[in-house]
């Protein structure tokens, strides 16, 4: 048998203690729970209730922390990110405090980054591997660190050589800078370079062990061989 008490504004009740056998529904804009310790059975709290859009339609749900005269603290899901957030009244992220992980699923804090690995060195343009053994981007591409050695695909590009398993076809103008002098001579090596045209007419020089002299162009040839022919 139900019964009806209507009550015309507050309705107080003082005791010691208050038991109400049964299920309990308040139906109103707001219900507020003033004790020192509160003590919850359910093993699952569900905020948000009665959500009929697809996803929680105000943006975001979770729980405010009530920070005094200083910006209240807010931990929640944001819908639009479908991430959880820990996040200041006035909007900005806050950091989010951790153990070092475990197993391969928990979260990685900074403190693990900092003792398990070297950061990269290195600006903002440029990118360096500090990382032993070989870093590979793909089946094309490694790095073996100690050697020194980036290879692409079948060129490899070391400390003092490129190389190629056959040989190095350029698919575009090869342009060298002129340089003050001719380089040193390196045994079994022919260098060539760049300088200041001179009798061959074509700028480009080599020097070997032998011999050091620039290359003649065509023109140049063809005349000196009519001047000695």
């Amino acid at each position: 048998m139900s019964s009806v008490k209507n009550v015309s504004g507050d309705y107080d009740i003082y005791a010691n203690l208050v038991t109400i056998h049964g299920n309990m529904k308040i139906i109103g804009n707001s219900a507020s729970i003033s004790s020192t310790n509160s003590t919850i059975k359910d093993n699952i709290i569900v905020l948000n209730d009665g959500e009929t859009g697809a996803g929680v339609a105000l943006g975001n749900a979770g729980i405010m922390i009530n920070r005094g005269i200083s910006s209240n603290a807010y931990w929640q899901f944001a819908e639009a990110t479908t991430s959880w957030e820990g996040r200041l009244g006035n909007g900005n992220l806050i950091p989010i405090s951790a153990a070092d992980p475990i197993t391969n699923s928990d979260v990685v804090t900074k403190g693990y980054l900092a003792s398990h690995g070297t950061p990269p060195g290195g600006s903002d343009t440029q990118v360096q591997y500090n990382k032993t053994g070989i870093i590979a981007g793909n089946v094309g591409l490694s790095f073996i660190d100690g050697t020194g050695v980036l290879t692409i695909g079948n060129i490899s590009i070391g400390p003092d050589a490129i190389q190629h398993t056959t040989d190095i076809t350029v698919n575009s103008p090869l342009r060298m800078n002129n340089m003050a002098g001719p380089p040193a001579a390196v045994s079994a090596h022919t260098t060539i370079y760049a300088n200041v045209p001179g009798g061959g007419g074509t700028g480009v020089y080599f020097v070997n062990t032998s011999n050091s002299d620039e290359l003649i162009s065509k023109t140049n040839a063809t005349v000196l061989a009519l001047i000695f022919s």
